[in-house]
Order: C-alpha cells, then structure tokens, then sequence
C-alpha cells in the first residue's frame, strides 16, 4: 500500500509541475502578445500622428501656392515664396520639415507618345537628355515602348517579349507613366542610370498636347535639351544660376538676343501646372516622407496623387 501511496503521489507531483509549468507558458506568451498589441498600438499612434502632420505641410503648400497665384499670375519661378523651404519645426514628439518643387521645369516623359501618337520632336529632346547625362540614348525608344499599346518592338525598343523572360516576369505598362519610379522596370535602365535621371524628368499626365517646360525653373540640362540652337552658354543665360524670373517672351528673347527661340513658344513656358510638395515628418523617432502631386487646374489647386517612402 505505501509503495502505491508513493506512486500515486509522485504521479500527482509530476501533473502539477507539468500544470505549473504549462501555466507559466501560457502566462509568458500572454505578456509576450500584450507588450506586442501595446507596440503595435503605439506604432499605429504614430503613424496617425504623422501622416496628420503631413497632410498640414500639404495645406501650408497650397496656401503658399494659391497666395502666389493672387501675387503673381502666369508666373512661377525660384524666386517665389512657394519655392522657399520650410524650415525644420520641433514638435513635441518629433519634427518636420517641407518644400515643393516646380515639376514644370523638367523634362516629362509622357510627352513621348501622346494621344496615341510618337512625338518625334519629344524623343529627340529626350535622346539629348540622355546623352548630356551619359546615359544610352536608346532607352528614348525603350521608353516609348512601354507606352505604346501595341505589342510590336522598335528598333532598340522592347516589348513583353523581353519582359516576361525576367524573374519575376512582368508585361510593358501600354499606358502613360504613372509615377517616375517605372523607369527603373525599363529594359536597360541600370540604377546609376536612374538617379541620373531623376533631378531631370517627372511623369505628369498629358491630354491631347505635350505639355510645356517653364524655362523659369527648368535645369540646365533640360534646357540645352530642349533645341540644339540652346547651347551650353545659352542655357546659362537663361537659367542665371536658377534664378531665373522671365515676367515675358519678349524679355526672355531680348536676354537671348540676337538668337531667336520664338519658334519654341509651343514648348516653352513661364508658369507652371504641376508642383510635388515633399513633407519629412519624423514623430517618436520614425522618420517618414510625403510626397503630394498638386495641378493647378481650372478649380485651383488640387492634390491629385499621394504616396510616402522614397519619391
């Protein structure tokens, strides 16, 4: 009988340290999961509270823009106040900071192929883009590729045919470019490439005409891009170390004098449509970006696309 006590008690020794210990398991995993969830809920209080904070700095860059506007109509250059940065605020947990950029003065390359047609003049343009970048030329002819709706390479171009060797495979977009960023799925598009590119170029919609370049804001190499004629000189003349503030064609013409650029007037502009307001917002130290598309449209200024990370 004791021999029996003593295995029924050590049997009901073992069940409870196994109790014990499976109690102390779930316990940990318990804690473990609430510490997760409050981590998780502060790491959804921050993100609220920064994307607050940026949809601030977009509000500050339409009033910025739409007081310009009053100030100076059909005129936008570096000169103006939009154009100026907002210097870093200090917030209680964190700090932010803003500025906006005229996308008006880069080359876009969705005039490439408008309303279903090539633009010659445009890829020519572009090609001189390239190559005052060192980048190869023929990535002009790629490019058109992507957009174009048919299935058909062009000399130098690509189509599905390329892209769906890849791993993983993937189709041409046969559509406008929607954000700038494509250009790194282009066959032939290396990354030294890219951010060669990126200063230069923008993808802004496009009706039925390509839109135009505002010379007031355009860099150096999209301006020499722009006509053989805009040489290297000419170029510097207009720009003046970007601070250029054409108020007119004639006062831009009589700068350039005696070349004559009239003939660009389908081209060249001295406002601007589309503006990219750029909002660095970092609370309980995570640093994020925003970046806001604005048009200037026939309503005012409107966001017409948002996106965070890296532009």
């Amino acid at each position: 009988m004791r021999v029996e006590r003593r295995g029924q008690s050590g049997a009901a020794l073992v069940t409870a340290m196994l109790v014990v210990a499976l109690a102390t398991i779930v316990a940990t995993a318990m804690a473990h999961r609430m510490q997760l969830d409050i981590q998780r809920q502060g790491n959804l209080q921050s993100a609220e509270r920064s994307y607050q904070y940026a949809m601030g700095l977009e509000l500050w860059a339409l009033a910025a823009l739409r007081l310009d506007a009053q100030e100076t109509p059909n005129l936008d250059s570096r000169l103006e106040l939009w154009a100026s940065s907002l210097p870093i605020i200090d917030l209680p947990e964190g700090r932010l900071a803003g500025q906006m950029e005229d996308l008006d003065g880069r080359f876009n390359i969705n005039n490439l192929f408008v309303a279903g047609v090539r633009q010659s003049r445009q890829i020519e343009r572009f090609q001189r883009l390239l190559m005052q970048l060192e980048v190869n030329p023929q990535l002009a002819e790629v490019l058109v590729d992507w957009m174009d709706p048919d299935g058909t390479a062009e000399p130098g171009g690509a189509e599905d045919g390329e892209y769906m060797r890849r791993q993983p495979a993937y189709r041409a977009a046969n559509r406008q470019v929607s954000h700038i960023s494509e250009l790194r799925a282009l066959s032939g598009m290396d990354e030294d490439s890219y951010q060669r590119l990126l200063p230069h170029v923008a993808a802004l919609p496009v009706d039925q005409t390509p839109t135009l370049v505002n010379v007031n804001s355009a860099t150096l190499e999209v301006l020499k891009c722009l006509d053989p004629a805009i040489t290297q000189s000419v170029a510097e003349r207009i720009h003046q170390d970007g601070a250029a503030n054409f108020q007119s064609f004639d006062e831009l013409q009589r700068t350039l004098s005696p070349i004559n650029l009239l003939y660009l007037r389908d081209t060249i502009g001295l406002d601007s449509r589309y503006f990219s307001a750029h909002g660095m917002v970092e609370v309980d130290g995570r640093l994020q970006h925003y970046f806001s598309l604005i048009e200037q449209g026939q309503r005012g200024f409107q966001v017409i696309h948002r996106r965070s990370g890296v532009y």
